[in-house]
């Protein structure tokens, strides 16, 4: 058996075990921004919903129940051998519906710790309550090994009320006494939507990409239990 030796000016040797060589310049992308020297991940268009309870403790010590349901995206960073390790990952979201422009970007969030339980003074507010709780827990860069699946936040659905929320992250900008910035500062938005067809471009970043990926889908919203989401072509 021919033992190949690995080599960076040699690469297709190492990859398809020719013995002819190859000049990479005509065929290989540049190493410091490989297709081989990146994370490579997959979209599974399945969404993935949690019914959740949430405990709702009111103002006046009464205690109520509500349920949710959490819908999230699978992401995974596949384990072909050309896959990297992902650095400070994140995924942007614009929508569109109608034909009309996308709206402006919004980070989608990685998926942690859900909250069980929110305090509010009315149970007509609750939702902004559990807001608030979720706000604590959230990740909006991961980084993303090898083979390892992670769960993207996409929508929140109050069946009661037959609600349907897309969860993202926004920024602001943060001001002293007097007005001048002094940071950003990012919090958990909870954006309603119709039932009706949206545009999805979804845009991957990380470390390793030069240049963001992105890649669309169609979001059909036909109830809160009846959601379709599609990978179209680009």
């Amino acid at each position: 058996m021919k033992i190949l030796k690995y080599n960076r000016n040699n690469l297709a040797n190492v990859l398809f075990g020719r013995s002819e060589w190859y000049n990479k310049s005509k065929w290989l992308p540049s190493l410091d921004d490989s297709f081989f020297f990146r994370p490579h991940i997959d979209i599974n268009t399945e969404l993935i919903s949690l019914e959740k309870p949430v405990t709702i403790t009111l103002k006046d010590g009464n205690i109520q129940e509500r349920s949710i349901n959490i819908i999230s995206i699978k992401i995974k960073n596949n384990t072909k051998f050309w896959s990297k390790i992902g650095n400070n990952c994140y995924y942007k979201i614009y929508l569109s519906k109608d034909n009309q422009g996308f709206t402006e970007d919004n980070e989608l969030c990685w998926k942690t710790k859900l909250p069980d339980e929110c305090k509010t003074d009315k149970i007509e507010n609750f939702l902004e309550s559990y807001r608030k709780e979720l706000d604590e827990f959230v990740k909006t860069k991961i980084h993303l090994p090898r083979g390892i699946d992670k769960g993207l936040l996409f929508l929140l659905a109050i069946p009661s009320s037959e609600g349907i929320y897309l969860i993202s992250v926004k920024k602001s900008e943060m001001l002293d006494d007097i007005g001048n910035s002094i940071g950003v500062y990012e919090y958990i938005e909870f954006t309603p939507l119709e039932v009706t067809e949206y545009n999805v471009n979804l845009v991957f970043h990380s470390d390793e990409y030069k240049e963001p990926k992105g890649s669309n889908y169609k979001l059909n919203i036909k109830r809160w239990n009846n959601i379709e989401f599609t990978k179209t072509k680009s």
